[in-house]
């Protein structure tokens, strides 16, 4: 029997629910639509058939687990059912906007994280969260002061306060590109690259600190030594009870290995090569273990997927560009109802985003149309609600988009105004509905370059 072209289930759509109601199984008739006659022959007559044997026609005995967005991702589950029911069907329609936030209070000031300003070299920095917490991780080496060199974490403990804790004061090695996730108990992995200088020494290290800011254990080597040709770095995601770590492997390939809170690897995936130009990507933690990847992947494209560990999901998008400026930057984000939102930096000047909300997701669109953002960054509500945080001329800005292209209220609102060296702009909001902004500031002192790790917290006030 060939698949029938219309499956019929007597039944209601329940507008208000949401949801199709249907007859009980033992009133209802399951029949299968008539065979197409052939040219110049007769209709046949209709055959009943099990609701089974419906089923199993129209889906097929398999189906796969993880179609791509360019086919419909619903086509392979039971959210299909409604739309082959035959008056009980409802139009698919886009995720709806986040919640509306009417306002932004800060919470204070802006205040300086490090107990003394920095004098050495700044070689990376964080912010992540979980719940109603936050962490700032950053590594910096100073020849001069070697108490001052090492990884160090402010963690937030609630409100505004927090205290800074030593994730590592190594003193004979740099500690580079360093990355942070908070898992869902509160514990921080922060994750950095350890080297001499010599690639091929090099390795990417993992440290554990508790939610109230002491270490757990000692190092955890997440990738060894290695024949390289590069220094490899790493970004990493949590997934709730454990971490994944994104990683360029200083030979070319993209990685992502999953491991346990206490570094033990449950599984591995080769992303594929790199561009040539060893470009940039972005990774962002969505529901549960799921998380998201973005890479610039060419002259004008960026390149979305989603994971589930590291088990590809339904997402696997390009995103066509105008092309890139020299000094590329790159942020992504996810929301609960599966949007995603990335930003660029565009060639000659301004700043683009996209929102991916569907299989067909949504066009490129100006976010600013001049300037260049040196560092930018997306941060998800946990309310539909996506707020983009950038640097643009020594001032940083803000901006709140209600999980589309649209930007809602409050207006742009700016963080810190011009008239300082501010960089490398971090964004989250937790799970209370504190908005974190950090960064850092430059400045000097007897004449020599000093940096500060600043953040400044704003309440998000909803309608």
């Amino acid at each position: 029997m060939s698949p029938p072209n219309k499956i019929f289930l007597p039944g209601v759509y329940d507008e208000v629910e949401g949801v199709c109601r249907l007859i009980p199984e033992e009133e209802q008739v399951c029949t299968a639509a008539p065979e197409p006659a052939a040219l110049g022959g007769e209709v046949s007559s209709l055959a009943t058939v099990s609701r089974s044997q419906l089923l199993n026609d129209a889906f097929g005995p398999s189906r796969r687990v993880n179609p791509l967005w360019s086919e419909s991702p619903y086509q392979y589950s039971l959210l299909a059912i409604p739309s082959l029911l035959t008056g009980c069907g409802a139009p698919s329609e886009p995720p709806p906007p986040g919640d509306p936030i009417s306002s932004a209070s800060p919470l204070g000031p802006e205040s300086a994280m490090n107990a003394a300003p920095l004098a050495g070299n700044l070689d990376g920095v964080d912010l992540t969260g979980a719940g109603a917490r936050n962490a700032v991780a950053w590594s910096v080496f100073d020849s001069t002061t070697p108490a001052n060199t090492g990884t160090f974490a402010f963690v937030r403990s609630g409100g505004t306060g927090g205290s800074v804790s030593t994730v590592s004061n190594e003193a004979t090695a740099r500690h580079l590109n360093t990355s942070a996730a908070m898992l869902d108990n509160g514990e921080t992995v922060v994750v950095y690259t350890r080297t001499d200088g010599d690639p091929g020494t090099a390795r990417i290290v993992a440290r554990r600190i508790s939610s109230s800011g002491s270490p757990i254990g000692g190092d955890i080597t997440l990738v060894g030594a290695a024949d390289r040709a590069n220094v490899p770095d790493a970004q990493v995601v949590s997934t709730g009870s454990g971490f994944v770590a994104v990683y360029r492997d200083g030979n070319g390939q993209l990685v992502a290995t999953s491991f346990n809170a206490d570094g033990t690897q449950t599984g591995t995936r080769n992303l594929g090569a790199e561009p040539a130009s060893r470009s940039h990507y972005a990774v962002a933690r969505g529901e549960g273990d799921t998380w998201v990847l973005a890479e610039i992947s060419g002259s004008n494209q960026v390149h979305v997927r989603s994971f589930h560990g590291v088990t590809p999901g339904d997402v696997d998008q390009n995103i066509s560009t105008s092309g890139f400026s020299s000094t590329a930057s790159l942020s992504v984000a996810i929301n609960e109802e599966g949007s995603i939102m990335t930003a660029w930096n565009a060639q000659g000047g301004g700043i683009f985003g996209a929102v991916l909300g569907g299989p067909a997701g949504e066009s490129p669109f100006r976010i600013t149309s001049s300037g260049l953002a040196n560092t930018m960054s997306i941060a998800n509500d946990h309310r539909g609600n996506f707020l983009f945080a950038w640097e643009q001329g020594g001032q940083i800005l803000a901006r709140v988009y209600n999980g589309t292209s649209s930007f809602t209220t409050p207006a742009d609102f700016s963080v810190i105004a011009s008239g300082n060296t501010n960089s490398n702009v971090q964004a989250h909001v937790s799970d209370d509905g504190i908005f974190t902004i950090s960064w850092i500031r430059s400045g000097s002192s007897s004449g020599s370059t000093v940096q500060d790790l600043m953040r400044r917290d704003y309440r998000l006030n909803y309608e």
